[in-house]
C-alpha cells in the first residue's frame, strides 16, 4: 500500500460497495494502515453504499482503538453525527456495542444523544438487546415521575401504597424527602421517623 501510495495512488478510491481503503482498515483494526491512510489524505467524511464513514465501521466491528484513532483526527459536530441509511450515527453503534471511552469521547466532540434512528430509537434506547425492550425502556421513560436535575437527582415529598400479593396485604409508606437518583439508587432522608408500613414492619 505505501508503494501505491508513493506513486499517487487515489487514497480514497471506493469499491462497488462504495467502500474506501480506510474503511476497510478500520473495519479491520488495522492502526499502521490507518496513520498510514491519514497521512496521504483519507477522507473520514465519506460514506460507503450504507451511509457508513470509517467511524461507523470501527464501532460496528468493537474496533475500540481505532475509533479513538479516528475521532482524534476529527474536530467538527458534522462529521460525528453522520447518519447511514439507517439513520444510526455513530454514537447509535458505540452505544449498542458498550464501547464506553468511544461514546464518551463522541459526545465530548458533539455526538447528538437526541439523535433518532429509523425505528426511532436515540443511542441510549439503542443499548437495549431487542426493540422489543427498547420500546420497553421508551414506554417507562416516558412515564418517569420525575425528570433529570443537572446531577441526576431530585426531591419529593410523597405518600403511596404499594400491593405486595406474596403476603396478601398492602402498605402505605410515609416518606418525608426521597432523594431518588436516576440510576436507580434510593435514599431516604430527613424525614421524621423510620419509613414503615402500616402494620409496623420496618425497611
Amino acid at each position: 500500500m505505501q508503494l501505491l501510495l508513493s506513486h499517487r495512488a487515489d487514497v480514497n478510491v471506493r469499491d462497488k460497495a462504495g467502500k474506501s481503503p480506510i474503511m476497510y482498515a478500520a473495519a479491520n483494526g488495522h492502526v499502521a494502515a490507518i496513520e498510514l491512510l491519514l497521512e496521504h489524505g483519507a477522507d473520514l467524511t465519506t460514506s460507503d453504499n450504507e451511509g457508513n464513514t470509517p467511524l461507523h465501521h470501527a464501532c460496528f466491528h468493537n474496533r475500540e482503538d481505532i475509533a479513538l484513532l479516528l475521532l482524534d483526527k476529527i474536530d467538527d459536530s458534522i462529521t460525528i453525527n453522520i447518519a447511514n441509511s439507517e439513520l444510526r450515527t455513530p454514537l447509535h453503534i458505540a452505544a449498542r456495542n458498550g464501547l464506553v471511552p468511544v461514546v464518551q469521547d463522541l459526545i465530548g466532540k458533539g455526538g447528538s444523544v437526541l439523535a433518532l434512528d429509523d425505528n426511532g430509537y436515540t443511542p441510549a434506547l439503542s443499548c437495549a438487546p431487542t426493540p422489543r425492550i427498547a420500546d420497553c425502556l421508551a414506554i417507562i421513560l416516558a412515564h418517569m415521575p420525575f425528570s433529570a436535575t443537572p446531577n441526576h437527582v431530585t426531591h419529593k415529598s410523597t405518600r403511596f401504597t404499594t400491593s405486595t400479593p406474596a403476603f396478601g396485604h398492602n402498605k402505605t409508606l410515609d416518606v418525608g424527602t426521597l432523594s431518588v437518583d436516576t440510576l436507580g439508587s434510593q435514599d431516604t432522608r430527613e424525614h421524621s421517623g423510620s419509613v414503615q408500613s402500616s402494620d409496623s414492619e420496618f425497611y
